[in-house]
C-alpha cells in the first residue's frame, strides 16, 4: 500500500539575486518560488510519495505559473484552494559569502493567509485529509494561522489521530512571525502534544524554549508524547533517542553553496527512508546525503537533472 501525506502551509514567490550579463552588479532579481513545506513536498514526491499539497492560491497568472510547477513533480494540488482577487506571498532573499540567507517578506495579505484563518474553509479541507496516513505541517504553518484557526486545527488534528493518522511537525521557528514568544510556546507546546514524528532543529528550539542541549529538548518532547524525536544540529548532523541512547549521526562534510532547504530536504529523504521500513540510522544518513547536495547548489530544489539518485547508498559523500 503506498503511503499518502497531506502537507498543510505556504509557498510563495522568491526574488533572489541574479549576476548581470554585464557584471555582477546585483541589480537583477530572479523569479522563482519557495517555502518550506513546499520544500518538503517536492523532494518527498520524488522519493515516489504521494503528496497532496494544502494552500491556497489566487487565480493570477503567477498562481496558474506556481500550480503548473507543484503539479511537474507529481504533487496533487486540488487541495489548493483558489481564490479571486488574491494573491501568492513574496519573499526576497539575499545570501551572504558563508551561504546564509536574510529574507524580506510581503505576506500579511496572500491567499494562503487567508485561507488559514478562515474557519470555515479549515474545517471543510479536513474533511477530505481524514484518510491520509499522514499531515505534515511545521511552524510557518502555525505561525501564519491566527489563534481561533489553531484551536480549530488542534481540535481536527485530534481527531484525525483517533481514526489512525498520524502527524509530523517541523517547528520551523520565525519570531518574525509571532506576536510574542509567550503565543508561540503555547502554540508549540499544544502543536507538540499532537505530534507523532518531530523533526526540530535545536537552534530553533533553543531560542523558543531556551532548552540548554538537544538531549533536553528530545527528554521535553517525549514528554508531551512525541513519539519519534530527530534533532537536526546543522553542520554537526543529528541526534535522536532510541533503546534509552542518544545516537549522533554526522552529517556530510562539503563546500556550502546556499542552505536553503537544508533543513526541509533532510525531512523529505529521512520520512521517506522510515516509511519504506529503514532505521532511524539509515534514515539520518539518507537526511544527510540529499541535504548535502541540496546544499551545494543555489535554490531550494535541485535540477532533476542532478538527482541521478536519492539514496544514501551511493558512493558519493
Amino acid at each position: 500500500m503506498s503511503i499518502s501525506v497531506a502537507i498543510l502551509g505556504e509557498c510563495m514567490l522568491e526574488l533572489s539575486n541574479e549576476e548581470s550579463s554585464i557584471g555582477n552588479d546585483n541589480n537583477l532579481r530572479k523569479l522563482s518560488f519557495g517555502g518550506d513545506t513546499l520544500n518538503t513536498a517536492i523532494y518527498l514526491s520524488r522519493h515516489d510519495i504521494d503528496v497532496s499539497y494544502v494552500s491556497a492560491l489566487g487565480l493570477d497568472s503567477n498562481s496558474n505559473w506556481l500550480i503548473k510547477n507543484w503539479e511537474r513533480e507529481g504533487i496533487d494540488c486540488s487541495l489548493v484552494k483558489r481564490t479571486p482577487g488574491l494573491l501568492p506571498g513574496l519573499y526576497m532573499i539575499d545570501i551572504d559569502d558563508k551561504g546564509e540567507r536574510s529574507f524580506m517578506y510581503w505576506r500579511s495579505s496572500s491567499a494562503a493567509r487567508e485561507f488559514f484563518n478562515n474557519k470555515a474553509l479549515i474545517e471543510e479541507t479536513f474533511l477530505a485529509l481524514i484518510n491520509f496516513n499522514y499531515i505534515y505541517l511545521s511552524g510557518i504553518t502555525l505561525a501564519i494561522m491566527n489563534k481561533e484557526t489553531r484551536i480549530i486545527l488542534f481540535r481536527l488534528l485530534t481527531n484525525y489521530k483517533t481514526k489512525g493518522g498520524k502527524v509530523i511537525f517541523d517547528s520551523n521557528y520565525r519570531p518574525a512571525l509571532w506576536p510574542d514568544v509567550k503565543t508561540a510556546k503555547e502554540a508549540y507546546t499544544d502543536m507538540y502534544r499532537l505530534t507523532n514524528i518531530a523533526l526540530p532543529t535545536f537552534e530553533d528550539e533553543k531560542e523558543l524554549f531556551s532548552f540548554e542541549s538537544e538531549k533536553e529538548t528530545v527528554i521535553s518532547l517525549t514528554k508531551l508524547g512525541v513519539e519519534e524525536v530527530v534533532i537536526k544540529l546543522g553542520v554537526e548532523g543529528c541526534m535522536f533517542f532510541t533503546n534509552h541512547e542518544f545516537v549522533y549521526i554526522k552529517s556530510n562534510l562539503v563546500d556550502v553553496v546556499d542552505t536553503t532547504a537544508a533543513g526541509d530536504s533532510f525531512n523529505a529523504a529521512y520520512l521517506a527512508s522510515r516509511f519504506s521500513g529503514l532505521n532511524q540510522d539509515e534514515a539520518c544518513k539518507a537526511g544527510h546525503f540529499l541535504a548535502a547536495r541540496v546544499v551545494q547548489t543555489k535554490g531550494a530544489i535541485l535540477p532533476k537533472s542532478n538527482l541521478s539518485s536519492l539514496s544514501a547508498n551511493s558512493n558519493e559523500s
